[in-house]
């Protein structure tokens, strides 16, 4: 900011340099309320990226117990399908030899 005093008999005027202080003042003080305003939304969005780390990691968690199940739910459908193979199997077995216990 460039600032010019007008010159008086003891040095510079005084009414120049007050109002040269007051804008100072003035302008140091909406400073301070606009680093004090910016130091809160800081704060705030470290606290919500710290959150979102903390969501990421439990989605992480959650992806991979997600996967497991799948897997698992993967196993247990091949393993229905075997029994109820065998069992359809042992079924028809069982009505054949029963058929021809029958027919003697």
């Amino acid at each position: 900011m460039n600032f010019h005093f007008r010159k008086a008999v003891n040095g510079f005027n005084r009414e120049d340099v007050i109002n040269y202080v007051k804008k100072q003042a003035y302008a140091m003080d909406q400073l301070r309320q606009t680093n004090a305003q910016l130091e809160r939304e800081l704060e705030a969005l470290q606290q919500e990226l710290e959150q979102n780390r903390f969501d990421r990691a439990s989605l992480e968690v959650c992806r991979g117990e997600f996967n497991s199940l799948q897997e698992t739910h993967r196993r247990l459908t091949a393993d229905v399908s075997r029994v109820a193979e065998e069992l359809t199997l042992l079924i028809s077995a069982e009505d054949a030899t029963t058929s021809t216990e029958d027919e003697t």
